[in-house]
């Protein structure tokens, strides 16, 4: 009984978020066809924010001091749930955009919104996409904005962190930004593998680590840099 009444809040969390996430991206879609970027990226962080706080879900956020003002940087978060997208896009406090699966990009409305945010399709199957998709997050950066890489590449089906690839290292060392580890605790328990069922009595943390400098970066390998990054991210999730 109690896993029905389970299923059940879900299904009505999923259904007024679901019609309020539609609307924040028919906002977006309009607002970004008459207003730039850096205007209304504030408004649509604060309106992301809003979401989780009306589905009950509490959302820490530590290590914000890890960062300077105006410098870009490159995050790489674990991935846990389709709503790590969301959730890094409203509480990452400064300007940035990020790679994603191009089929995303093919999706009725989020394919239009997310294109019209601006962030960048990658296609993993194909080396050379990826590779043209790459070029444009580094001259993203070379311009001092920040930019979201997942280095996992795809989410966890089991709660457990997955091998960062190196491929968004070996981008990493052709750009000047030092890369800031986040770790995303929680979302596995809140909505395991995606699915369904979304338990809100989970809170949700996000850490900020400290900066992995460009001095380190260009001395390291991309297979190095990968190991040195997943690692940072594995103490910041497995911190209490």
């Amino acid at each position: 009984m109690m896993k029905i009444l389970k299923y059940f809040f879900s299904i009505v969390l999923y259904t007024y978020g679901g019609i309020i996430f539609i609307f924040m991206l028919l906002w977006l879609i309009f607002v970004s066809s008459i207003l730039k970027p850096e205007v209304w990226d504030p408004w649509f962080k604060a309106m992301l924010r809003f979401l989780f706080r009306i589905l009950f879900v509490k959302v820490e956020v530590v290590g914000t001091e890890n960062m300077q003002k105006g410098k870009a940087y490159i995050f790489m978060p674990n991935h846990v749930s389709f709503l790590d997208v969301p959730l890094v896009a409203g509480f990452i406090p400064v300007f940035f955009r990020g790679v994603e699966a191009h089929n995303h990009f093919k999706w009725p409305l989020y394919g239009w919104a997310t294109r019209s945010y601006g962030n960048i399709p990658i296609n993993r199957k194909n080396a050379g996409k990826s590779m043209h998709s790459y070029s444009q997050l580094k001259k993203y950066v070379s311009e001092n904005k920040s930019v979201l890489i997942f280095p996992e590449s795809t989410r966890t089906k089991t709660g457990e962190m997955g091998k960062f690839k190196k491929l968004p290292f070996f981008i990493a060392k052709q750009t000047t930004a030092d890369i800031i580890p986040v770790s995303i605790s929680g979302m596995y328990g809140l909505n395991a593998d995606s699915g369904l069922l979304v338990d809100v009595s989970v809170p949700i943390t996000i850490r900020f680590g400290k900066a992995i400098s460009q001095e380190t970066i260009q001395k390291s390998t991309p297979e190095e840099l990968a190991r040195l990054t997943e690692q940072h991210v594995r103490e910041l999730t497995d911190r209490p």
